[in-house]
């Protein structure tokens, strides 16, 4: 069975506005990107056209090699995107007239088959990322993230699943994994400056952004990390930048759907920790949460891809305990 899907650029109209010469380097640096990468690409085909790229691959698991890599590429220089992967194949037909001399005087390129689902996909898309719409067996490498989605005036998350981060992509300097290859970059530093920036411009556009963060934290070994002494130990990056770090907070504090990725956070800390963990890291955690209100309050209404039943009744726990209430009083003298 062959697979398929379609990559968006996004900011191009951004680019335009600024200039003639940012939208060429910007047009420029992803044609680059795939092209450089396709190497990598095994039994792979990819059109790429102005700011998008069709692409078919021969195996479930061909593509991610080469999808991450141009994701590493991209994503560093502040170039995001959108992709679909999808069920079956792209037909890719060239259509062409001549001059008398030879030379080309019209060119197209159709494509059919899946070609509408695959963009279809990819539209519905509300986040940055890949939504790897397969119905069985997923590829490897995949983590279930969400979207904020805009609703008469509302906002909720939708579930999809992704393309997962590397270790390293999401690491910090002195951890201890290594490059996949030479160039491969970390990338948490970048996402929070150009969700950051895009808050300036628009608080609808950078709920964009949100699916980045949730990709870092499902994509980091949360097993055994440790508070002690004030410091935390074995935490990864986004860990530091979330929990640690009052100022990276409060740089995305205006991303539509925020509280999801914390309340995700919590949920993915429990999961992989089986319900056993440090008091150190799960207090720290549970004192960001418990001081947003946004947080506290109604978490029955949270989807369980966020915020799975046994994590919650735990996090509920945990609150109550924070502010002084219990099931029952302490005995005398305990």
């Amino acid at each position: 069975m062959s697979w398929c899907g379609y990559i968006d650029i996004l900011g191009t109209r951004e680019a335009a506005a600024s200039g003639l010469s940012d939208v060429r380097a910007h047009l420029d640096d992803f044609h680059s990107a795939l092209f450089d990468h396709f190497d990598s690409f095994q039994n792979g085909q990819c059109i790429a056209a102005s700011d998008g790229a069709f692409f078919e691959a021969e195996g479930i698991d061909d593509f991610y090699d080469f999808y991450r890599r141009v994701r590493n590429t991209l994503f560093e220089r502040g170039i995001f995107f959108k992709c679909s992967f999808v069920p079956g194949r792209i037909r890719f037909e060239e259509r062409q007239k001549t001059k008398p001399d030879g030379s080309v005087a019209f060119k197209s390129l159709e494509f059919s088959d899946q070609a509408t689902a695959a963009f279809q996909v990819e539209s519905a898309l509300k986040g940055i990322g890949c939504w790897v719409k397969v119905k069985d067996n997923l590829p490897k490498n995949t983590i279930t993230n969400f979207m904020v989605v805009k609703a008469s005036g509302k906002f909720s998350v939708e579930k999809f699943e992704d393309f997962a981060f590397s270790k390293f992509e999401v690491g910090s300097d002195d951890d201890i994994f290594a490059p996949a290859w030479p160039h491969e970059a970390r990338l948490i530093d970048s996402i929070f400056y150009h969700c950051h920036y895009s808050i300036i411009n628009s608080d609808n556009f950078s709920m964009k952004y949100l699916p980045l963060f949730v990709n870092a934290v499902r994509s980091s070994d949360l097993r055994d990390i440790r508070f002690t002494s004030g410091k935390w130990e074995r935490a990864p990056y986004i860990v530091h930048r979330l929990v640690g770090s009052k100022a990276s907070l409060a740089a995305i504090s205006k991303v539509p759907g925020l509280r999801y990725l914390l309340l995700a956070l919590y949920d993915e800390y429990f999961s992989q920790n089986k319900g056993e963990f440090e008091e150190g890291a799960e207090g720290q955690i549970v004192r960001l949460l418990t001081s947003r209100n946004d947080c506290t309050t109604n978490l029955n209404s949270v989807p369980d891809f966020v915020l799975k039943p046994r994590a919650r009744a735990h996090l509920m726990e945990e609150i109550s305990k924070s502010r002084g209430i219990r099931k029952t009083r302490p005995r005398s003298g305990a």
